[in-house]
């Protein structure tokens, strides 16, 4: 197990915790290996939308995040917002990170989020849906 790993997905919780607009949460996933880590999480969100988190890591001397995206939507199920960094828009300037609109748009993101981007942009919107 890779201890530097095993200390982000602990942060990660100890922020969705934290956060005004998370109601409540579960991991469904936590893997740690040695040079490895997984976690997806089901989030249950204070404006009574839901939010799905997933990370795949690496760690040498520091995490680096290789696979992500961190899905929101409105109580009705519908999308409000999608970060993610599938290889399905090579065209975008920073493909592959990208962000999935409500309005079914697709624009490029200059960085991928960290979680405490992604928990700050959640808590300003807490009013969709």
């Amino acid at each position: 197990m890779n201890q530097r790993i095993d200390e982000h997905f602990a942060f990660v919780e100890s922020l969705l915790l934290e956060s005004p607009a998370i109601k409540a949460y579960q991991v469904t996933q936590r893997l740690v290996g040695v040079t490895d880590g997984k976690l997806r999480v089901k989030v249950e969100l204070a404006n009574s939308g839901l939010a799905e988190l997933f990370e795949y890591v690496v760690a040498d001397h520091e995490i680096h995040l290789m696979k992500y995206s961190f899905h929101c939507q409105t109580s009705s199920g519908e999308l409000w917002k999608r970060w993610d960094n599938a290889p399905h828009f090579p065209q975008l300037p920073y493909a592959p990170h990208h962000i999935h609109l409500a309005n079914g748009g697709v624009v490029s993101a200059a960085q991928p989020p960290d979680i405490a981007a992604f928990l700050l942009e959640l808590e300003l919107a807490c009013t969709f849906g």
